[in-house]
Formats: structure tokens, sequence, C-alpha cells
């Protein structure tokens, strides 16, 4: 939402994953076999996502180990 409305800028690391996944599972128990399984109900995906196999992209991408001082990068961001 902050990337799609222009809220803010993101900084870091591209999101792995997925930007599509399945919440709230439910389980089951068949009666005569006894067998659990789990059925979710609802299904997230991101605000104005269009490929489901990328994450979210920063727009300041910075380095897992990189020694940077973060707080003057964020200071220089426009709001």
């Amino acid at each position: 939402m902050i990337k799609e409305f222009e809220l803010g800028q993101i900084v870091g690391q591209t999101t792995g994953g997925t930007i599509q996944y399945y919440g709230d599972f439910l389980m089951f128990k068949l009666p005569k076999t006894g067998m659990e399984f789990f059925i979710s109900p609802k299904i997230f995906k991101q605000y104005g996502g269009n490929n489901i196999k990328k994450g979210v992209k920063p727009d300041i991408i910075i380095q897992e180990n990189e020694n940077l001082e973060i707080l003057p990068i964020i200071r220089k961001l426009k709001y």
C-alpha cells in the first residue's frame, strides 16, 4: 500500500517469496477414515501486485551485510 499510493519509500531488500498467500487455516477430520486436512477460506494478495512470484522491490536497496548508517539515508527521503 505504501508503494502503491506513494505514501513513502521502501528501504532494504526485495522481499522473497510471493505476494499472494493463504491464511486462517481450518483443520477438519474425515469421519470414516480419520484423515485430517486443512482448508484456507482466505487468500491474501498484495494490493496492486501484478507478478505473483515476485516480492516487493524497495525504492532504496541496501545489501544485507552492508555497513551503512541508515538514519542519514532516511532523513534525505521525501515524504
